[in-house]
């Protein structure tokens, strides 16, 4: 396959994976994205609603959006310039402020060396007092910034704290100020993650004893940094007040885990063209923790895109050079899996198959006479002999550009009869007289069955080459 694939084909024949719109187009414009060459999401819906939408979200290698926290310290006492209260200019050792916290994921195999970039934006839309927002707020309401962020793979940017102005009087306190928060990552100011579009709306609300410091905490963390766009989803978003810096959210973990979804949070977009038609089991299709899955997982079954892709140049008509899926040879099979990766991701990990992986090859002897189609070879119970949903799919990933299924196979039953011809006179006498009755009786009756592939590319000559492969007589 190569990326000038018609965007509608693509779409169709990735519906066939789901009975939804919206996996399709999900899928699809992940393999785009895959395929090229930079780390620009083909579709981000949540960027101020700029492009596309936010139902089919894209996937580069690019630091996410993954947990913020957003809190403040305050502190009142009696004032002195005949208010009641004032903000104390002190909060447990520290001035009063409020503090700003994004963690941005980066779940890749390669290590973040480019410029991203983390801005933020704070709109206050409500407070009881306006001496409780911080001072670069109190004229627009609004705080913003930009800090970059580092090559970790779980990255804390440095936001410096907002401080409060001290000793200035209030009228209340009960302390509440509530607003939004847009937060979005860009690389040479481009836009590659953003929750802005549905930005989270925080409310920080409590009452203040005097002489008591007291603050808020509002703490989101992400089930799934790939859908991460809408600030105010439940499903994306969870309540944590208990930050997870630097590991895997609780909720992630959680989910992850289950039944079907990958179970490993560790991510891959090659942006490069694809070397087998495996690499779709990479593609992120639109929920939550699942790639397109290339062997059944307990009572989650395979999607049979290998039915409907292969890699090369979109007017070739055939491929030389395969093994035959349904192969018997020994041999041959193991000139297949001798030495393959069976590391996630796609040749990069140091886990290999041996030499001689005859406990493989008997696995695939014994299931290929029952396929009917290409990812048939998904149902084998690879998870026997490896670890993890991911890595169980490393067989077909790699063993599928080394495969092939050019041909058409044939059953034909064939029928056969031996006959005597009969004369009989009129008296029903046997006669070899002329003049007698003629008839022909069935002596005996044979079935065949005749096994006969053919090939379905033209030969240099135009025709259609064919052998027959065996032929038995049926016991009746």
């Amino acid at each position: 396959m190569d990326s000038a694939l018609p965007k509608a084909y693509g779409k169709t024949l990735f519906t066939r994976l789901k009975n939804a719109t919206n996996y399709a187009n999900t899928a699809f414009t992940n393999l785009i994205d895959y395929v090229d060459g930079d780390c620009i999401p083909g579709n981000l819906g949540g960027y101020n609603g700029q492009k596309g939408s936010t139902d089919v979200p894209s996937v580069e290698p690019v630091p996410m959006i993954n947990e913020m926290m957003f809190s403040n310290r305050i502190e009142i006492v009696a004032a002195s310039n005949g208010a009641q209260w004032a903000i104390a200019p002190k909060a447990v050792m520290s001035s009063p402020q409020y503090q700003l916290n994004v963690e941005c994921f980066m779940p890749f195999f390669v290590t973040n060396t480019q410029n991203f970039m983390l801005n933020y934006e704070i709109t206050f839309t409500n407070f009881s007092d306006i001496g409780f927002l911080p001072i670069a707020a109190k004229a627009s309401k609004v705080l913003s910034g930009t800090v970059a962020i580092d090559s970790a793979k779980y990255s804390l940017p440095p936001i410096p704290p907002f401080p409060v102005l001290p000793n200035v009087p209030v009228s209340t306190n009960n302390f509440n100020v509530a607003g939004k928060i847009a937060l979005w990552v860009t690389l040479n100011n481009v836009a590659v993650d953003a929750v802005t579009n549905s930005p989270f709306n925080f409310n920080l609300s409590f009452s203040l004893p005097v002489g008591q410091p007291t603050g808020g905490v509002f703490g989101l963390q992400c089930r799934d940094p790939r859908l991460n766009w809408n600030g105010t989803n439940t499903q994306q978003w969870s309540s944590d007040d208990s930050p997870s810096w630097g590991i895997e959210n609780s909720n992630t973990l959680v989910f992850s885990s289950q039944p079907g979804k990958d179970g490993d949070t560790e991510m891959f977009v090659k942006n490069a063209p694809l070397v087998t038609p495996g690499e779709l089991g990479y593609i992120f299709y639109g929920k939550f923790w699942e790639t397109i899955r290339l062997c059944n997982q307990g009572a989650k079954l395979l999607m049979p895109v290998l039915d409907c892709f292969t890699c090369g140049k979109s007017n070739a008509t055939s491929s030389a050079g395969s093994v035959h899926v349904q192969s018997q040879d020994p041999f041959v099979l193991n000139a297949v899996f001798s030495g393959m990766p069976i590391d996630f991701p796609h040749g990069l990990g140091n886990n290999k198959l041996g030499d001689n992986p005859t406990n493989v090859v008997s696995m695939w002897t014994n299931a290929s006479p029952d396929f009917l189609k290409f990812s048939d070879m998904g149902k084998i119970p690879w998870n026997t002999v490896c670890n993890g949903s991911l890595d169980m799919e490393s067989y077909v990933r790699n063993a599928s550009g080394l495969l092939g299924w050019r041909g058409n196979y044939f059953m034909i039953l064939v029928a056969g009869q031996a006959t005597r011809e009969l004369w009989f006179k009129p008296d029903d006498q046997t006669s070899t007289n002329n003049d007698s009755v003629h008839t022909t009786v069935a002596r005996a009756t044979e079935y065949g069955l005749a096994e006969v592939w053919r090939d379905p590319v033209k030969d240099a000559n135009g025709r259609y080459k064919w052998f027959t492969r065996s032929f038995r007589i049926l016991n009746h």
